[in-house]
């Protein structure tokens, strides 16, 4: 059985390798190989653990996280689907989870920056945007992206 919950501390090493395996998994063939070990270099830092302790939910199944996202000022954040549930709903899922918690908060629209390999998804949810565009990392690297958004005018 499968799981959405708000994310605690102690689960931020957990989304950390979610992320990594993710971005292993999905966004290979989309970005240059130097962008990709840039983008998955490195440990799960206090600030990532913080994070995911104010603003992270996770979809979990027996206890292990397979997709994780976040809501931070009206932009959805850090929404990485495991591999090996890719194309089971579960990102779909999260993102319906999310959208229905941005209502909660009074949002009546959501952005997101979203990878090459994801914008078909996202567009088959209601978001739109075609333009590129660059996504800077706070770490250092810039990747082409996708800045896209949608109305929450009512629940879909």
């Amino acid at each position: 059985m499968t799981v959405i919950r708000k994310a605690r501390f102690e689960d931020a090493e957990g989304l950390w390798q979610l992320r990594i395996d993710a971005i292993n998994g999905q966004c290979r063939g989309h970005y240059s190989d130097a962008a990709m070990d840039l983008w998955t270099a490195g440990q799960c830092t206090q600030a990532f653990a913080d994070e995911v302790s104010k603003t992270f939910y996770l979809l979990e199944r027996g206890g292990s996280p397979l997709v994780c996202g976040a809501i931070i000022d009206g932009q959805i954040e850090g929404r990485f689907v495991s591999p090996r549930c890719s194309g089971q709903g579960l990102g779909k899922r999260i993102l319906k989870h999310l959208e229905a918690v941005a209502r909660e908060q009074g949002l009546t629209r959501l952005t997101l920056e979203s990878t090459l390999n994801a914008a078909p998804f996202y567009r088959s949810q209601g978001y739109r945007g075609e333009q590129i565009a660059r996504y800077q990392s706070p770490r250092g690297f810039a990747l082409d992206c996708i800045p896209m958004e949608k109305l929450l005018l009512s629940p879909s």
